[in-house]
């Protein structure tokens, strides 16, 4: 289509949409808007239209009451002229017509008043049947009063009647439009009821169109203005509910964000809390460590000091040419060498148990060897401390008493509570001084006894006895009387224990009881387990050849005088590189070989095993050489990582003699498996 056409079919195209503008228009003037699709909607829309016009209804009947009222001046002017009688004249009729019409219209105003009048349906049938039956008086008074006059003074009043009902009431359209068809059809049936032979004229036919003409009219334009207004009310509804909705949901995520506000505040709240229990926590902490620190360099001071008087005393009694004063001060020297290293390896235990180095080697044993162990163990320390030390098992029971646990640290726990009660009996106890260790099997555990009838815990102390260096009966710190970590070590030992629990309870003057609750197994451990190397210490050292490696000169010297003692022929290397140049002069392969795990170059006890693994194939060797390494890191490495057996520095010199004869003997044909805590 070229663009002169074009230019031609736009009018058209104009004329088309301002068509449909009106025609839009039209209908949304004359046709009556239908209810909501939803009856809830529509329910509370006519809940909330009757609501909210009741008042101006209320008024709008009064006032129309008092109109009404008022218009009855207008009835006396048709009172009878003189001469005529009073029952002839038509204004009584008249009154009395409006009279009745009155008194609907104020029952109406009464009902108006009720709650019930706020229900939009029930609001529309009685203003309905108010402005209907001062519609059909005002038709009574036309007929009673007949033509001209009637029309002239009566029937016209009821186009203000539909004005009123138009303007004030507030009426929805449908009602309207169907009271107004019913109107004009009363009126057009009055009109020709000569069409049935009825000899009746309502209206001259000039007043009867007029009236036509004007009921019409109405009809168009009342019934335009009630469609308008109920459309523009159910549009308002509309909106007014979308808004409710929106501040109802703005309403929710205002509570939402409140509380999330609140929570945030609290959590904030809580994170500062925390933080300051987490500073009293870290400060407590702190004091505790200083004050273990400083306990624990107490207990070393002392021995220490002892050490270093009774080496000083020695040194001149050598000098005097005194052997046998200095042979009078070897054991006193010898008696604070044990006591330090007794000290520093039980403050070692507990600082490796607290930190979480040792992992539990869980395995299933009988409770019952164990617990003969420890008596036979401690037998002869409560022998000198005259303490009767008795086992009680529970008899008729066959089976062995199974337990799930880490043997060496379970063993270790029940020796420290013996020993605990061995060293705090009452020597005045009737009838002896006595501790009593046993089991009995309960379901699904082990209950694990050791009681004494020793001197008791008071109630106040009992938390603080399980803290390190705590002895209740030792103000002085005398060391002969223990260190006060045992029951420190027990109660870290089952913090990482699973499973298991530490129960006590005691009365002064009367002793205490210690209860161990550990799992309990099915089938026993296989040989081997953890079960520490035999006691070489009876084993013949004399000519044995170990080759040592050690950085630190002043270890290295005293181990290298040690082994003179011991008969054992030894080579002592600074470093795995120093050991590379020894191995390859070598006449004789090493029965064992010691190191210290850690260098401070940063090598470690795995290059010293790689030099071996080295220069036995060179010399072709039948087997690996037994390696022994002595561990001062916090976490020691397993048993067989390269070792044949890791003890912790310092070692007490009779162990480390037992563990030399245990390997020599194996002959690097088994791996020992030795635990520090034995």
């Amino acid at each position: 289509m070229d663009a002169a056409s074009s230019t031609r079919f736009m009018p058209w195209r104009r004329w088309r949409y301002a068509a449909r503008r009106t025609a839009a228009s039209l209908a949304q003037t004359f046709i009556p808007p239908g209810p909501f699709s939803e009856p809830a909607v529509e329910a509370a829309f006519l809940a909330h239209y009757g609501r909210r016009f009741a008042p101006l209804r209320r008024v709008g009947i009064a006032f129309g009451c008092v109109m009404w009222a008022g218009y009855a001046l207008w009835d006396v002017q048709h009172a009878p002229h003189p001469g005529v009688p009073f029952l002839q004249a038509p204004v009584w009729q008249l009154l009395a017509l409006r009279g009745l019409s009155l008194a609907i219209l104020i029952a109406i105003g009464m009902v108006s008043l009720r709650p019930c009048f706020h229900d939009d349906r029930i609001a529309h049938v009685l203003l309905l049947a108010g402005t209907g039956t001062i519609s059909l008086t005002l038709i009574g008074m036309t007929l009673l009063l007949g033509e001209p006059a009637g029309y002239i003074d009566y029937f016209v009043a009821i186009y203000l009647v539909l004005i009123f009902e138009f303007a004030f009431l507030h009426l929805r359209a449908k009602p309207v439009l169907l009271q107004m068809i019913i109107l004009i059809a009363l009126v057009q049936a009055l009109q020709h009821m000569h069409l049935l032979g009825i000899p009746f004229h309502f209206l001259l036919p000039d007043h009867f169109l007029g009236s036509t003409l004007f009921f019409s009219s109405f009809f168009v334009i009342g019934g335009g203005v009630c469609i308008k207004f109920e459309r523009y009310a159910r549009r308002q509804y509309q909106q007014s509910q979308a808004l409710a909705a929106a501040n109802s949901a703005l309403q929710m995520k205002n509570d939402l964000l409140a509380r999330e506000k609140d929570e945030h505040a609290s959590k904030a709240l809580a994170m500062v809390e925390l933080k300051e229990e987490q500073r009293a926590l870290a400060a407590r902490l702190n004091h505790e460590k200083s004050e273990f620190l400083a306990n624990a360099a107490h207990d070393l001071r002392q021995p220490l000091f002892g050490l270093a008087l009774s080496l000083e005393s020695m040194r001149e009694a050598l000098a005097r040419h005194d052997p046998a004063e200095a042979a009078r001060l070897l054991p006193l020297a010898q008696l604070a060498s044990r006591r330090m290293n007794v000290t520093f390896n039980a403050i070692l235990d507990l600082s490796r148990l607290e930190s979480g180095f040792i992992k539990p080697a869980i395995v299933c044993f009988d409770v019952r060897e164990l617990l003969a162990e420890v008596v036979a163990d401690l037998q002869q320390f409560a022998d000198s401390k005259r303490v009767a030390l008795r086992l009680r098992m529970a008899t008729g029971h066959a089976q062995p008493l199974l337990a799930a646990s880490d043997r060496v640290l379970l063993g270790r726990a029940i020796r420290n509570l013996v020993s605990n009660g061995i060293k705090y009996g009452r020597a005045d106890a009737a009838p002896a001084p006595a501790v009593i260790l046993g089991a009995v099997r309960l379901q699904g555990r082990i209950r694990i006894d050791v009681t004494d009838n020793g001197i008791g815990i008071p109630c106040a102390e009992w938390e603080r006895v399980f803290k390190p260096f705590v002895q209740l009966h030792n103000a002085s710190r005398d060391p002969a009387n223990g260190l006060g970590l045992g029951l420190s070590i027990v109660n870290a030992m089952m913090s990482i224990l699973e499973g298991h629990r530490l129960e006590f309870k005691s009365c002064v003057g009367k002793g205490t009881r210690f209860s161990i609750d550990t799992p309990r197994a099915t089938q026993l451990a296989p040989a081997g387990g953890q079960e520490p190397p035999g006691n070489g210490s009876g084993l013949a050292l004399r000519g044995r050849y170990i080759v040592l490696v050690e950085s630190d000169q002043l270890v290295r010297a005293a181990m290298e005088a040690l082994f003179v003692q011991w008969d054992i022929v030894a080579d002592c290397v600074a470093t795995p590189d120093a050991l590379h140049g020894l191995l390859d002069d070598l006449e004789r392969i090493p029965d064992l070989v010691i190191c210290q795990s850690r260098f401070p170059d940063g090598r470690t006890a795995h290059d010293v095993r790689s030099a071996l693994r080295h220069y036995l194939q060179q010399v072709g060797g039948a087997h690996a050489i037994p390696m022994l390494a002595l561990c001062g890191e916090p976490e020691l490495p397993p048993a067989g990582a390269g070792c044949a057996a890791v003890l912790p520095r310092p070692v007490d010199p009779l162990r480390l003699k037992e563990t030399i004869a245990a390997l020599v003997a194996a002959g690097g044909h088994r791996q020992a498996a030795v635990s520090f805590l034995e």
